[in-house]
């Protein structure tokens, strides 16, 4: 789905600079790393809800799940 909005999907995360991660849940180091590293995490509901759309809905609306 995302690659057919035009994304670069990669699961590697070493090497490639990337926007967003695609995600049910996160811990909070994860979190503070990706606000670190300008990265957004994004709930798998928000690329449904952009691909059944065909728009980009707000990020912040599809908040990860914190875990233990």
């Amino acid at each position: 789905m995302a690659e057919e909005l035009g994304a670069i999907c990669s699961m590697d995360d070493v090497l490639t600079p990337f926007t967003h991660v695609v995600t049910w849940a996160a811990t909070a180091e994860e979190s503070q790393q990706a606000e670190l590293d300008k990265t957004i995490l994004v709930h798998p509901r928000w690329l449904h809800a952009c691909y059944d759309a065909c728009k980009r809905y707000p990020e912040k609306d599809f908040p990860v799940e914190l875990k233990n």
